[in-house]
């Protein structure tokens, strides 16, 4: 094997390795998301309906006038 054949094998394989890894992490995301969906959805199908997580507005540093 010539030099130049080593650097492409080198260049495919971690193109390779990178494809594998973006496609884990949105296998994972889409699981995530699926896992969401569904706890949510079992929620409503109970009755429930705080089912949705609403936080809190943040503190803006003064205080409510009345």
């Amino acid at each position: 094997m010539s030099a130049q054949e080593d650097r492409e094998r080198r260049r495919r394989t971690v193109a390779g390795a990178i494809f594998v890894v973006a496609f884990g992490l949105v296998a994972l995301w889409v699981a995530k998301a699926m896992s969401d969906r569904q706890t949510l959805e079992r929620c409503l199908n109970s009755g429930r309906r705080d089912c949705l997580e609403v936080s809190a507005p943040r503190d803006r540093g003064y205080a409510p006038v009345r």
